[in-house]
């Protein structure tokens, strides 16, 4: 029988070994065999098992930054958003700010929050198209994955958020295994372009014209695109695979086998 001063020792019927139960830095209790018949021994690992869990727990906390939707969005306005040259984007960071509140960035983790408030806009909206909705979170993501970069956050909340259909827009996408057999069997002429499609969302004719001085701006990592199909110009973030593919062109931009984009 377990007494009050040995909390979290005990013996089993049957076993000649101590057991020890304590709680994990997430709750859950365990209760396992020391392996051991020595009581005093059994109470050592009790303790530095104990020890453990507090010192993890501590170090979680230290992890997690502590930093607020607010504070992020201006964070990635000064940092970054500003340097773009993006038109809209400022509004569009008011717009979250104002929907999404101030929340600790771990209370928008699994995106539900999130996605929600795209919703309710969109409902409230009439005029926010699934076009404009997938905008927002384009560049909502484009604003985490820096965050993620700067250290000011451990994931992309928006990451499980579904892209909705725009009106002609394909309603099939290929799956991982599908764009990694189409990667490894492109060429090298090709390969740039159905990168920058696969991660840009660009239709093949805007990728062909793209022009290194007006188009692509790899220092602030965005693409324009002068002229779009509705006939508006618009830009794009570049993620990080995108960049490298992009610097690597660049930089080989005179031989035959990387002729995108290309050189006014």
């Amino acid at each position: 029988m377990q007494h009050n001063h040995d909390k979290g020792l005990f013996r089993r019927h049957g076993s000649p070994f101590w057991f020890i139960r304590y709680a994990d830095r997430n709750g859950r209790i365990h209760r396992v065999s020391t392996g051991t018949t020595e009581k005093k021994l059994a109470k050592a690992i009790l303790a530095k098992k104990k020890t453990e869990v507090a010192e993890n727990r501590h170090l979680d906390v230290k992890k997690v930054p502590n930093t607020t939707f607010h504070k992020l969005c201006k964070e990635y306005w000064e940092t970054r958003g500003k340097r773009l040259r993006m038109k809209g984007l400022k509004s569009m960071i008011e717009i979250w700010k104002e929907g999404i509140g101030d929340a600790p960035l771990k209370e928008l983790s699994g995106g539900a929050k999130i996605e929600k408030f795209l919703n309710d806009r969109m409902d409230e909206h009439k005029k926010f198209s699934a076009a404009s909705r997938n905008r927002h979170l384009t560049m909502m993501k484009a604003m985490f994955n820096w965050a993620i970069e700067q250290q000011l956050a451990l994931e992309d909340p928006t990451a499980s958020i579904k892209r909705l259909r725009e009106t002609g827009a394909r309603t099939r996408f290929l799956d991982q295994d599908e764009v990694q057999r189409l990667l490894t069997n492109a060429g090298d002429d090709f390969r740039p372009i159905l990168i920058t499609a696969l991660h840009t969302g660009m239709r093949r004719g805007e990728i062909i014209n793209l022009r290194w001085p007006d188009g692509v701006d790899l220092q602030n990592r965005v693409i324009t695109v002068h002229e779009s199909k509705s006939g508006k110009k618009r830009t794009i973030p570049i993620d990080d695979t995108l960049l490298e593919t992009l610097v690597s062109c660049h930089r080989d931009s005179n031989k035959p086998t990387c002729s995108h984009p290309q050189e006014s």
